[in-house]
């Protein structure tokens, strides 16, 4: 009797498994249901790659000491609810596999070292541009002293011939006619 039934119950159990799958069977799968599958999919492979790729040190700066105050600095940031956007928007799921993240960064580091190098052409530019400016704004100053120069040696020329005019006033008041002359002639030669 204890045989018979534990198979009676045997089958009632079974039944009431089959009865489930049937009625799982009998469900419909809407398009909704497959895009949450696959947007939970998603974001299960994400954040096992993100796991994965966890880094040591992010540009130097680790978990304990960052000037970010981030505790999780290491830790990859999941975005689900892009990711649940991405797949509903039918990007396939092999965009979130290990190989294609690891592509990404490769290309993001590749573009960083771009701006870097951009960063240091322009730094270099840039000196470049301040070295010229200093270079012209020398010439001009020496343009400017030589302009200077010239005119202060004219300004001495025409006081000597000034104090020259007025000592030989001050000659002809007091001398000789004969030196009169003279100093008349060397004046007027000079002029």
């Amino acid at each position: 009797m204890g045989s018979h039934r534990s198979s009676s119950s045997r089958w009632r159990i079974s039944s009431s498994k089959s009865s489930l799958r049937h009625q799982k069977k009998k469900k419909k799968i809407t398009e909704d249901d497959i895009a949450e599958y696959l947007a939970k999919k998603a974001q299960k492979r994400a954040a096992k790659v993100a796991k994965k790729l966890k880094a040591q040190n992010i540009s130097g700066y680790g978990n304990d000491s960052n000037p970010f105050g981030d505790s999780n600095l290491n830790e990859r940031f999941v975005w689900r609810k892009k990711i649940e956007q991405d797949i509903t928007q039918g990007m396939p799921l092999e965009t979130f596999s290990l190989k294609a993240e690891k592509k990404r960064q490769r290309e993001r580091m590749a573009e960083i070292e771009k701006v870097k190098k951009r960063r240091e052409e322009r730094a270099i530019e840039k000196a470049q541009h301040e070295e010229e400016m200093a270079l012209l704004a020398r010439e001009r100053a020496r343009a400017e002293f030589q302009d200077w120069e010239k005119k202060e040696e004219e300004f001495h020329f025409d006081q000597s011939k000034v104090r020259s005019e007025i000592r030989l006033r001050e000659e002809l008041l007091c001398s000789h006619p004969r030196a009169k002359t003279v100093t008349t002639e060397v004046v007027s030669n000079e002029k």
